[in-house]
């Protein structure tokens, strides 16, 4: 495979147009990428004396970081986008109580008003 250089990386990071080798896990853990056409060597991950990390526990670590922090995000943006909305949907419910109780008071006070004129025409 021919390695193609791109103008010089920033802060050790490849360009889009450089050729990035994994070099494979070994007894020691996991490495680093190898940068082809460059002096950047695989180096074990795990640090002396720890055990090594395997891919699929790797994985597994990756994930759950990753599920935690998509969950705190979503939970974010959701409060973020729905409070505006909770509040004009109960801004609503309380106009559309208030008018209920409004005409339901109206309805028993007109009614005891009635009550009261009837027992006053018979008395």
């Amino acid at each position: 495979m021919s390695a193609r250089h791109g103008p010089p990386h920033r802060h050790g990071l490849p360009t889009l147009t450089e050729v990035i080798e994994l070099a494979p896990l070994g007894d020691a853990g996991a490495v680093l990428p190898t940068r082809v056409g460059h002096a950047v060597r695989s180096e074990s991950l795990a640090p002396r004396g720890m055990p090594a990390l395997d891919a699929e526990q790797m994985i597994d670590r990756l994930l759950g970081d990753l599920q935690r922090d998509a969950s705190l995000t979503l939970e974010l943006r959701l409060r973020e986008v729905l409070a505006p909305v909770l509040a004009r949907v109960a801004d609503d419910l309380v106009r559309e109580l208030r008018d209920k109780l409004q005409v339901t008071v109206r309805e028993v006070v007109a009614q005891a008003a009635s009550q009261e004129l009837a027992r006053r025409r018979a008395g």
